[in-house]
């Protein structure tokens, strides 16, 4: 992770609370898990990327950029995604899914829907 990445998720952290808040929605973690895969450097626009983009094929990403990306993850929700099963992951849906069963194990998520437009 470069530093330039890892100040722009200590800025948001601290920003949106997301390490101790306990009221995150799933579309937070959708917006967060997006916003941090078009912060690497290299990769799509944020427009571009949805809940289907996959990792491996619309990304192509290797391990190394998996794990990049998960500790980004752990890093920004002050969680641990168990690696094996991050690695599984195919698609941003996958990750918002793993993301958002570690805040619920921890009582961290919320139910709230994206607000209106």
């Amino acid at each position: 992770m470069t530093d330039a990445l890892r100040g722009d998720i200590r800025e948001a952290m601290a920003r949106y609370g997301t390490r101790v808040r306990t009221d995150i929605s799933p579309w937070e973690v959708e917006i967060y898990a997006r916003s941090l895969i078009g912060g690497i450097p290299g990769e799509r626009e944020y427009r571009g990327l949805t809940l289907d983009t996959h990792l491996y094929a619309d990304l192509g990403w290797n391990q190394l950029r998996i794990e990049e990306y998960r500790e980004a993850l752990n890093e920004f929700f002050g969680i641990e995604l168990p690696r094996v099963r991050f690695f599984c992951a195919r698609t941003v849906r996958d990750v918002k899914d793993q993301v958002l069963r570690v805040l619920a194990r921890e009582g961290r998520a919320g139910n709230a829907s994206p607000p209106a437009a």
